[in-house]
């Protein structure tokens, strides 16, 4: 498949400037986010792409399971907690969210995926 047209994509840490740089002006369908497992970084990516993506459009992150919270180098909860302090604040332009552990996802570490609604 000829996914260079579709598929961007960029290398760099998720927060560094020269990244951000390049995604600025554009909405994304997909941003699919396998970072630092850091608790705050991660609210961080949150709070950065998800601005950044399409009404419709999908935002994953990997190592979001229970499991994973134990790769947070600084013990904070990592991927896992970030992601339900946002939810608690219920972003108004969330359509739906779906976090997969075992034994429904294969993978220990578990992945969360959240639906960004066509209108607010």
């Amino acid at each position: 498949a000829r996914l260079h047209s579709a598929v961007r994509f960029f290398d760099g840490f998720s927060t560094d400037e020269k990244v951000l740089k390049e995604l600025d002006g554009r909405k994304y369908d997909l941003i699919f986010v396998d970072s630092s497992h850091n608790y705050s970084a991660t609210l961080r990516e949150i709070e950065l792409y998800w601005p950044k993506l399409k009404g419709g459009g999908y935002i994953v992150f990997h190592d979001a399971g229970s499991a994973a919270a134990a790769y947070d180098p600084r013990g904070e909860g990592g991927v896992g907690r970030a992601i339900k302090e946002w939810l608690a604040r219920a972003p108004v332009d969330l359509h739906s969210h779906m976090l997969l552990e075992p034994p429904y996802w294969a993978n220990p570490c578990g992945v969360f995926w959240a639906i960004k609604a066509s209108r607010a």
